[in-house]
């Protein structure tokens, strides 16, 4: 292990962390030597940790001046939010009604906590919340490749809820509001009604037309 390679560890972590909690967005163009002074941290820990966020798509790096932060497209918004809704629904309706009173309480649990995040005004803490929220669902179905690939969406789910809070009209009162709803369907086992209730719920919170496989295509 090279000694700088623990700083560059910390440097990447830092650095990913603002991206996803909405702290640098999109298309923002940052600094190699401005984030390493803001951090405390060197140049050398920080170019390496641009290098790794380039390579998994977080940057784009432009020599000599800087990297810009790579924006969440519409067309990866509303893939990741149709595989969302596939995975979720599938989870009720595979749901073994032994588990349902478990999550019903679980998730109930969680729309309380993330009200407190509203009153207290921390809309990280209240993302945080949704993500917590809607995996439970999946975790309790119990099928554990599933939820695996579901995990392998956090990241960009986390970056998608703290960006949609930010800037959605519909208020976090509401996504409260339509948790307890679908805990509702969730709790009386009515999948068809969960999957409508969710797809129309990530509509408004992300603002984006999902497709529906009920309906003709134009």
């Amino acid at each position: 292990m090279s000694a700088t390679q623990p700083a560059a560890i910390l440097a990447y972590e830092a650095v990913k962390k603002l991206i996803l909690d909405g702290t640098i967005v999109g298309g923002d163009l940052i600094s190699e030597n401005a984030l390493a002074g803001e951090l405390g941290m060197s140049r050398t820990p920080m170019r390496s940790a641009f290098q790794r966020l380039e390579s998994e798509g977080w940057l784009t790096l432009y020599p000599k001046r800087g990297a810009v932060v790579t924006p969440v497209t519409a067309t990866e918004k509303r893939e990741v939010l149709e595989a969302r809704v596939a995975i979720e629904a599938h989870a009720v309706a595979s749901m073994p009604g032994a588990e349902r009173k478990t999550l019903h309480a679980e998730l109930i649990a969680i729309a309380e906590s993330q009200s407190e995040a509203v009153a207290a005004r921390s809309l990280t803490d209240f993302s945080e919340l949704d993500v917590r929220f809607h995996r439970a669902i999946v975790a309790a179905a119990g099928n554990s490749v599933i939820l695996g690939f579901y995990d392998s969406l956090r990241e960009r789910q986390r970056r998608m809820v703290e960006s949609s809070v930010h800037a959605s009209a519909h208020s976090t009162e509401a996504i409260g509001h339509e948790h307890l709803e679908l805990a509702e369907a969730v709790a009386r086992g009515e999948a068809d009604r969960f999957t409508t209730m969710l797809r129309s719920h990530l509509e408004r919170v992300h603002e984006i037309r999902l497709s529906n496989d009920d309906e003709g295509v134009s």
